[in-house]
C-alpha cells in the first residue's frame, strides 16, 4: 500500500463511523477544549421582577462539550457545542435541558482572556428570561482554546496483520501503481487501467489513548482496494469494521487516528457491520479472522531468510506513521474479504507483519512541513 500520499481522510472515516451509529450526542473535539471561565451572571430587568438572581457560575469546556457548575444541581448535564471562529475571537452556542427545570440556550464569545454573552432560560411553565454573563479564564485555558485542533492530544501504537493481491512485497511503496498487467507499458497503455490492489489489515492496538480514552486491545478491520493509479492520492474503495468489544468512544477515537494514519482520499469508504475478530501472531506464523473466517481472512507464514530469522524491511516508511518496528516479511497463504459485493481471495501472494506508532505531535509537526 502506498505511503506519499497527502490527502486528509479523517472527516470521510469519522462520518462513516458516525453515519453507522447516528448518536447526536457523541462528544466531538472542539476548538474551544481545554478552557473554563469563572463568570458573573445578571438577569435582564423582567428576569429580575420574575424573581431570577444574579450569581457566579464556572463554565467548562471539555470533549466537545460545555458545562456550567452552577446548573448541574438542577439536572442540566454536559452537552455538545458549536464553536466558530471570528477574526480574533470564538463564539460558540450550546443548547441544554433539564427535566428538573427546563431549556436553557446559551450563547458567547471567548475574546483573548474575556468571555461574555448570555443565555435565554425557558422554565417548565413556557415562560422565558434572559441574562447576560462576563468573566475570564486561566492564561493557559485560554491558550489552548485558541489554538483550534482536529484532535487532543493523542498516541496509537498498533500491529498490523496484512496482505494484498500483489504477488510480492508492495511495489506502491516504490511506485505509483500497483502490481499486475501492462508491466513496462507506455503511460498510455489501457492494459494499465486494469490494476488493482485488493488489500486486508487487521490491527490489533498494543496501546494508546485518546482524549482519556483508551485503546489498549482494541482490534478493527481495514479491506479494498487502492485501484489502478494512486499517483495523486486517490484510492479506490475501503471498508471498516469494528470488534463488537470496541465502545464507541474508541471508535471515535480510533476512526480519527486512522484517518492520520492513512491520509489519503476514498472514492468509496464505508463502515460494514460489527462482527467478532480473531488476531493471534507470532514471528513464525499469523492469522486473522472477521467473524470466524466467514467475512474474512488472512493467514500468513514467515517467509524463509538467510537464518531463521524474519526477514525484516527496516527504513522504510508505512503510509503516515512516523515509526514503524521495520516489514516482517511473510506470504500469504490466504487472503481474503468475503463481505459485500467485492469479495475477493488470494493465495500466495504479499503479506507481512508491522508494528507502527504514531501521534498528535507527530501530525502538528508533518502539517508544518507541509507534507
Amino acid at each position: 500500500m502506498n505511503k506519499t500520499l497527502m490527502l486528509i481522510t479523517l472527516a470521510a472515516v469519522a462520518a462513516a463511523c458516525n453515519s453507522q451509529r447516528a448518536d447526536p450526542n457523541a462528544p466531538r473535539v472542539l476548538a474551544l477544549d481545554g478552557s473554563t471561565f469563572t463568570i458573573q451572571v445578571q438577569a435582564d430587568e423582567a428576569a429580575r421582577k420574575a424573581g431570577e438572581k444574579d450569581f457566579k457560575d464556572t463554565l467548562i469546556f471539555e470533549s466537545g462539550r460545555f458545562r456550567s457548575t452552577e446548573c448541574e444541581p438542577v439536572g442540566y448535564r454536559a452537552t455538545p457545542y458549536t464553536a466558530k471562529e471570528n477574526g480574533k475571537a470564538w463564539t460558540f452556542e450550546s443548547s441544554q435541558h433539564s427535566d428538573q427545570d427546563g431549556d436553557t440556550v446559551w450563547m458567547g464569545t471567548v475574546s483573548g482572556e474575556r468571555v461574555e454573552g448570555s443565555f435565554v432560560h425557558t422554565g417548565k411553565d413556557g415562560r422565558a428570561h434572559r441574562a447576560t454573563f462576563s468573566g475570564s479564564g486561566s492564561a493557559a485555558m485560554v491558550m489552548n482554546a485558541y489554538a483550534p485542533r482536529s484532535a487532543p492530544a493523542w498516541d496509537f501504537n498498533a500491529t498490523i496483520i496484512e496482505a494484498c493481491s500483489c504477488p510480492m512485497f508492495c511495489q506502491c511503496y516504490f511506485n505509483s501503481k500497483p502490481a499486475g498487467p501492462g508491466c513496462c507499458s507506455k503511460p498510455d497503455d489501457p492494459e494499465l487501467k486494469k490494476r488493482f490492489c485488493r488489500f486486508n489489515n487487521a490491527f490489533h492496538v498494543n496501546h494508546g489513548a485518546s482524549a482519556g480514552v483508551k485503546l489498549d486491545g482494541a482490534k478493527f478491520w481495514v479491506a479494498g482496494d487502492l485501484g489502478s493509479d494512486f499517483s495523486e492520492g486517490k484510492m479506490g474503495w475501503a471498508v471498516m469494521h469494528f470488534d463488537p468489544a470496541v465502545t464507541p468512544s474508541q471508535r471515535d477515537a480510533i476512526s480519527a487516528i486512522v484517518g492520520h494514519l492513512y491520509p489519503v482520499k476514498w472514492d468509496s469508504l464505508t463502515v460494514g457491520k460489527d462482527a467478532s475478530i480473531d488476531w493471534h501472531a507470532t514471528r513464525d506464523h499469523a492469522e486473522a479472522k472477521l467473524d470466524g473466517g466467514k467475512m474474512g481472512e488472512v493467514q500468513l507464514k514467515k517467509n524463509p531468510g538467510m537464518s531463521d530469522d524474519p526477514i525484516v524491511i527496516k527504513n522504510l516508511k508505512y503510509w503516515g506513521a512516523q515509526r514503524n518496528e521495520g516489514f516482517v516479511l511473510m506470504a500469504n497463504e490466504v487472503e481474503a474479504y468475503r463481505s459485500g459485493e467485492k469479495q475477493y481471495e488470494f493465495k500466495g501472494t504479499n503479506g507481512f507483519m508491522i508494528t507502527v506508532d504514531l501521534n498528535a505531535d507527530d501530525v502538528a509537526g508533518a502539517k508544518k512541513k507541509g507534507y
